[in-house]
């Protein structure tokens, strides 16, 4: 199982942590979050420090990482800290719910959360770091630009 650093703690963390814990593909080392954070946890989860110390866990050998801040009005903070990983090294794998459908002919770009019940239809086009959340239907042929965030049963 290779470890998994995850940024930010809100609500759309608990779903996506729920997500990697039934894949079992990735252990969950702990968040990264603001100075705010520092010393609470998310269940057995702690918050290990601030964005300054991404550098510090990819030296030591972690190589994937998440943004699990959710659609906060606009993509300029995941926008951050995306560039800012992808700079350092680390993999944005996407974090697909064990209950959503994926057609094997959508194209999928890095990053991209697919929650609960959701659906991507065949040759849909899915870009980074998107969020496709629970229950939401992207059909096929559809493409969904960079940092979007299809809504709830959308």
């Amino acid at each position: 199982m290779e470890d998994i650093l995850l940024f930010g703690t809100g609500g759309h963390a608990h779903s996506v942590a729920d997500s990697i814990e039934k894949a079992g593909k990735y252990r969950i080392i702990g968040f990264l979050d603001t100075e705010e954070m520092q010393g609470r946890h998310y269940r057995e989860y702690a918050v290990l420090g601030t964005d300054s110390a991404m550098e510090k866990y990819y030296v030591n050998g972690v190589r994937n990482a998440f943004i699990t801040i959710g659609y906060i009005g606009n993509g300029g903070v995941r926008d951050r800290l995306y560039c800012r990983l992808k700079e350092i090294g680390y993999q944005l794998p996407n974090i697909i719910d064990c209950t959503a459908v994926v057609a094997d002919s959508a194209f999928l770009m890095d990053g991209i959360y697919i929650g609960k019940n959701a659906v991507v239809n065949a040759d849909a086009r899915i870009g980074e770091m998107c969020i496709i959340n629970t229950g939401a239907v992207v059909e096929h042929d559809c493409r969904v630009g960079a940092y979007s965030h299809v809504a709830v049963n959308s």
